[in-house]
């Protein structure tokens, strides 16, 4: 799995605990509602925009849902120095 695949995986599993639309998600994650239709399409995240998104979904996961056991969990974007 790559990491976009992950971090789209992450994205997925929340938006739909959350009972969120991916463009609204994707508004409070990047501040465009179009990114991750642009990265679904063949669109790239950069290193520091690739984990500071997964970070900002490990900070805000939501308690009653897990997270998914093949990606590895970084420390939440609070967390990091």
């Amino acid at each position: 799995m790559t990491s976009l695949e992950a971090f789209l995986k992450c994205f997925s599993v929340y938006a739909e605990a959350k009972n969120l639309r991916e463009s609204s998600l994707s508004t409070y994650i990047f501040g465009n509602g179009q990114k991750i239709a642009i990265l679904r399409s063949g669109g790239d995240l950069g290193t520091k925009q690739f984990e500071k998104a997964m970070r900002w979904l490990s900070k805000h996961w939501p308690d009653d849902t897990p997270w998914p056991s093949d990606i590895t969990r970084p420390a939440p974007l609070a967390e990091v120095a």
